[in-house]
């Protein structure tokens, strides 16, 4: 079986026949691409051009943020939830299917969010991405 998907940081690696994920942060200069905020909220001081898609329903729940931030769940018991949420949630499943649309025929699309390095949701995503194609 062949991965539909590929994730990169190498624009040089990009293959027009497969779809291409990558991450960064909304407060770094934009790459090539479609630029797509996967945050439930609008990070502060972001103008509303910096991004191209707002996908918020691919963001943690405030639940899931709560309990990570509060202690209650450690980065793997998060990771496993929100997994979880990407395959349960309606709303989830539709926006994950816009996101496929836009990286259909090869381009590529940068997945973003306010923190600027791992531990953080997009990881997550990039992940599952690649393991559901």
């Amino acid at each position: 079986m062949s991965r539909r998907f590929q994730i990169v940081n190498d624009v040089a690696a990009l293959d027009q026949e497969v779809a291409v994920f990558s991450e960064g942060s909304v407060y770094d200069p934009p790459g090539d691409g479609v630029q797509c905020l996967v945050m439930r909220t609008w990070p502060r001081g972001v103008a509303y051009g910096r991004v191209d898609v707002w996908l918020k329903e691919l963001g943690p729940t405030a639940d899931l943020l709560r309990g990570l931030a509060g202690g209650g769940l450690n980065w793997a018991q998060f990771a496993v939830a929100y997994q979880q949420q990407l395959e349960t949630r309606a709303a989830t499943q539709e926006a994950l299917g816009h996101l496929r649309a836009l990286a259909a025929n090869g381009q590529r699309v940068t997945l973003l969010c306010h923190e600027r390095s791992f531990p953080c949701h997009r990881f997550v995503l990039l992940e599952y991405l690649a393991d559901t194609t």
